[in-house]
């Protein structure tokens, strides 16, 4: 026991290594085994049983950096309060002075430890150690350098077998110690009993028994890919010299699926639909960043993509006038309209294959209140074995939330058969993006070259320092334009141009193909010199297109958010077209009946 706090045996050996001991201390631990209050002890009893020492907490984030200094402010407090100054030197939120000198201060590390510079440390206590950056220990270990016995102190419940943290377990300066919560005798066993339950085994063995797992959404461990490769990474890559990497992409799948305790992989053939059979399947979003880069990147796309959900929710709604105080009051994050945030979830959708967005109710009335948008990179969909959606998870760099079906805003694009994602797009087109990208970059090269083509110099020298002037005299004279005037016969140019076929019947074609894939007319996305009468086909190709998916956003919001709403239609020209085509009987082109939809069979 110290003070009034009865500590385990553990704690007390942490306590009394950290105040006597010269190794650095390493815990890894489960959840709630009260390590933060060990090391609350520790630094409470450092600070004043030492003179003019300079103890530092951190954490990744403000908040639990906060939660542990608070647990030191509340043992000196306790214990300690007559060692409190006061006046200028008062407590803060962030800083401790007591009376014999030494001084206790909190501190957020952010990414790179940039803020923490600066300070000359006798104790560095780094609290959820394995989820701080390695450029922040880089950033504050030199500031231990100057003081005498100066130690590290990390804590923290694992995550993953890679940085600061883990590689503490393997360094002999490091005194570790590992806790599990199931050894903790203040723990509920029955709490711990239903935990391992609702996760899988890998997230109970990291969160309640404090083991090194591999990332969870990993499916090789670390350690296995080490053991596979044939030859040892240099230590060092040199500028010089050439090196190669090989990847054999797996053929298809972003799903994994599985029980709680026991996770079935499924891969399908590239033209397979993606659907796995299991007590639960999870389906993640791998390649959103990728897709993201492509539609901000190309700008046809965007504005193709762009273009479509515009003509879809952009000229407004009807709805009763209840619902339509609702919808006006809705604002996402802030400065968000409903539809904008409808166009929002609908370019997603294009873009991922699924698109979703928080369900913001009333506690009491269930009303809705607002739509918050959630990027797939961030969400994974929960299938139970019955193929329905049972959940959602949003993983977050230290937690997952976890979301009811009715909690989530989810609209699909492009869903067929019995596929558990939506389509995407830029699976249909991004081929022909890369193609047409392609193009225009060999295109300006022979451009460039041909205005400023490539150039072989004959000098009458072996004098290194001789040519190297000339070559740059003449490099010099080339850009600004000027006469560069030099001995007879010293020189002699000889210029090669690049001779290439036009490349924009190939880029046209290509653009043509990718409309299609996108969905909707060149003419709609891109009217430029288009005739008029090109223009209104490709109008009325394109308005069942948009119709439909009004149609569709129609029956996702009844089913979801529990309201009717209809969606405004631009202008159509199916009547004009009629007109015109009824005063011109010889017409051989589209005919009043050619203009319409029919479903129904004869």
């Amino acid at each position: 026991m110290i003070g009034n706090i009865k500590l385990d045996d553990w704690q007390e050996k942490i306590v009394n290594l950290g105040l006597t001991g010269n190794k650095n201390i390493a815990i890894r631990a489960g959840r709630q085994v009260g390590k933060s209050t060990a090391i609350a002890v520790l630094a409470g009893e450092f600070a004043v049983r030492n003179e003019d020492k300079v103890i530092m907490i951190i954490s990744a984030v403000e908040r639990q950096a906060f939660l542990l200094f608070e647990k030191v402010l509340e043992f000196i407090d306790d214990k300690y309060s007559q060692m409190v100054t006061w006046g200028k030197n008062k407590p803060t939120k962030s800083q401790l002075t007591l009376k014999n000198g030494s001084r206790i201060y909190c501190l957020p590390t952010g990414l790179d430890g940039y803020g923490i510079r600066g300070y000359t440390i006798d104790l560095l206590i780094a609290d959820e150690a394995a989820y701080i950056n390695d450029d922040v220990f880089n950033a504050i270990t030199p500031s231990l350098a100057a003081r005498k016995n100066a130690k590290i102190v990390l804590l923290s419940t694992p995550f993953g077998r890679e940085g600061y943290f883990a590689r503490a377990f393997n360094d002999p300066t490091f005194e570790t110690f590992h806790i599990t919560s199931e050894e903790c005798s203040r723990i509920n066993k029955e709490f711990l009993e239903q935990e391992k339950k609702r996760m899988t085994k890998r997230q109970y063995m990291q969160e309640y028994l404090g083991e090194f797992i591999d990332e969870l959404l990993q499916w090789f461990p670390d350690q296995l890919i080490k053991e596979c490769m044939k030859r040892k990474r240099p230590e060092k890559i040199n500028k010089n010299e050439n090196y190669f990497l090989g990847v054999t992409k797996a053929s298809a799948t972003n799903i994994y699926s599985g029980s709680d305790w026991n996770i079935e992989e499924y891969e399908t053939e590239a033209q397979s639909l993606e659907h796995g059979e299991a007590d639960e399947v999870v389906v993640t979003f791998p390649k959103a960043a990728e897709y993201f880069g492509y539609y901000k990147k190309y700008g046809q796309l965007k504005k193709a993509i762009d273009t479509l959900w515009l003509y879809v929710v952009g000229k407004g709604y009807e709805v009763d006038p209840e619902t339509k105080v609702i919808l006006e009051h809705i604002t996402g994050f802030g400065e968000d309209t409903f539809v904008s945030i409808l166009w929002n979830m609908g370019v997603v959708s294009m873009i991922q294959g699924d698109a979703f967005a928080e369900i913001v109710r009333d506690d009491k009335t269930g009303k809705l209140i607002n739509l918050k948008p959630i990027s797939p990179e961030r969400m994974r969909i929960i299938y139970g074995s019955n193929g329905l959606i049972k959940r959602y998870e949003q993983v977050t760099k230290d937690k997952i939330i976890k979301w009811n079906k009715e909690e989530i805003f989810h609209i699909r694009n492009d869903a067929i058969a019995d596929e558990q994602r939506g389509t995407s797009v830029i699976e249909s087109c991004k081929w022909v993006i890369d193609a047409i990208e392609e193009a225009r970059r060999d295109y300006r090269i022979v451009l460039h070259r041909n205005v400023v083509p490539l150039r072989i110099i004959e000098i009458d020298t072996d004098d290194t320092a001789k040519r190297n002037s000339l070559m740059q005299e003449y490099k010099d004279a080339i850009q600004k334009g000027e006469v560069l005037v030099i001995p007879k016969g010293t020189v002699q140019v000889t210029e090669t141009a690049i001779n290439v076929q036009d490349p924009l019947g190939w880029i046209q074609s290509l653009e043509n193909y990718f409309y299609l894939a996108v969905g909707i007319p060149k003419t709609i996305a891109n009217p430029e010199g288009v005739s008029e009468g090109t223009s209104k086909i490709g109008y009325l190709i394109f308005e069942p297109i948009y119709s439909f998916r009004q149609t569709l956003m129609e029956a996702d919001i009844w089913n979801q958010l529990y309201f009717r709403i209809k969606f405004n239609r631009p202008a159509s020209l199916v009547d004009n077209i009629t007109t015109n085509e009824a005063k011109n009987t010889s017409q051989l082109g589209f005919q009043p009946k050619d203009l319409y939809v029919n479903l129904n069979r004869e």
